[in-house]
């Protein structure tokens, strides 16, 4: 797995108070949604960063996001065991109950982390 989706995970665990379960995340194997996980930065150039998106199948697609789009920097497929582990990261989570927004209002060039799973968006702000 992605170094960096690593650390975007352990993030999205952090960030969540809840340490009760939360609903079924994983059905047969596959993820119940994809997963998309983006780090931005804003700037002067407009907004730039990363996106890690993970397909139900544990497909998964790391893309720089900048000023001239997107451009694909890698990607992989997670092993049965690794898609078990993610399931239990976004189950332990309870990503259900996070809230859409958290951390301070963004100020000039906020850094943000958005986390996307099902129909659910959570943006957390940071100021950088």
């Amino acid at each position: 797995m992605c170094s960096q989706l690593r650390t975007a995970l352990i993030v999205t665990l952090a960030w969540s108070a809840s340490a009760a379960p939360g609903e079924d995340v994983l059905r047969d194997g596959r993820l119940t949604s994809p997963l998309r996980i983006v780090r931005l930065q804003e700037g002067f150039a407009g907004p730039t960063g990363v996106q890690w998106t993970v397909a139900p199948d544990g497909k998964w697609v790391c893309e720089s996001i900048g000023d001239r789009g997107r451009g694909e920097r890698s990607r992989g497929e997670l092993s049965a065991d690794e898609l078990v582990a993610l399931a239990e990261l976004l189950t332990r989570a309870d990503i259900a109950t996070l809230p859409a927004i958290a951390g301070p209002p963004p100020r000039a060039n906020p850094r943000i982390l958005r986390i996307e799973f099902d129909d659910r968006v959570m943006t957390l702000n940071g100021n950088g």
